[in-house]
């Protein structure tokens, strides 16, 4: 685990880990403003958790965000500062290395509009 926290995880090999369906992640997207940024543009089911501070994110997804979960932590640009505030939080927990500006910039899905919880 602590390999997989001190290697980052390109876009590219995160778009193939979601692609499989069988795969299990959670994504917490740690940017500061979730109405300026998260609202504005996400990945697809990413959590918002701005700066990694649990309170701060919304009721809805305040519930489903699991410790144990492999996590892929998403900032702005991949920021290794933002990263390590959220290492300790998750038991296996990779860092998207270049943030949603290289997710962006790659072209792979996105989604905008308020974080809504799954219907059961």
């Amino acid at each position: 685990h602590a390999l997989d926290a001190a290697v980052g995880l390109s876009p590219k090999a995160f778009y193939q880990t979601l692609a499989r369906s069988s795969v299990r992640v959670q994504i917490v997207d740690v940017r500061r403003d979730i109405a300026a940024e998260y609202d504005d543009v996400h990945i697809p089911g990413a959590l918002p958790m701005p700066e990694c501070d649990l309170a701060r994110a919304t009721e809805a997804a305040r519930s489903r965000i699991f410790p144990s979960v492999p996590t892929v932590v998403v900032s702005e640009k991949g920021d290794r500062e933002a990263f390590l505030r959220c290492a300790t939080a998750f038991t296996t927990v990779r860092n998207l290395e270049g943030g949603m500006v290289a997710w962006s910039d790659a072209g792979y899905p996105e989604d905008s509009g308020e974080y809504v919880a799954p219907k059961p």
